[in-house]
């Protein structure tokens, strides 16, 4: 069910199995290799690699921690999201796939850490000048209510 955000911005919460339509843009998570060859160092970062697949030709790469049990390892997971909406605005992606945590390959978040993130999300899309659609994929259903539940929530809190 999608949402709106800030500057006309809307947001849809999808399971990865379900059909998709073609976006301009695609987050995905760094592949082990990445991980091995850019080291520490990327852990946090974001950057964009190009395809010639025919559903995007923009395919941003983020390396987020392995695991997220410290409070500097969930910054480091927040931050790594905000640099992939950054670099998919600056390469004027009208519409983004963003994976949630555990699509990402992360254990399940808390609901308090899901809102977290959810409210970075948001914060990050007030700053955006050329994505009008975010698409959030969760691993299953429960992740998926997860973060539907906190688009209601959210949305009911602005509007009192």
């Amino acid at each position: 069910m999608p949402s709106f955000m800030p500057h006309n911005v809307t947001l849809a919460i999808q399971r990865q199995d379900e059909r998709q339509e073609a976006l301009d843009a695609v987050v995905i998570p760094a592949t082990d290799k990445q991980r091995h060859d850019l080291g520490r160092a990327a852990v946090g970062q974001a950057w964009m690699t190009w395809s010639s697949s025919e559903e995007t030709s923009k395919t941003i790469k983020f390396m987020l921690p392995q695991v997220a049990a410290t409070e500097s390892e969930w910054r480091t997971v927040l931050q790594g999201y905000r640099f992939a909406i950054r670099i998919a605005d600056r390469h004027e992606a009208t519409a983004l796939s963003l994976p949630l945590p555990e699509q990402a390959g992360l254990d399940s978040r808390e609901k308090e850490q899901a809102s977290v993130l959810y409210r970075c999300i948001l914060e990050q899309c007030q700053e955006l000048n050329h994505i009008r659609h975010v698409r959030l994929l969760a691993r299953d259903e429960r992740e998926a209510a997860l973060y539907t539940g906190l688009t209601t929530g959210v949305q009911g809190e602005d509007q009192a």
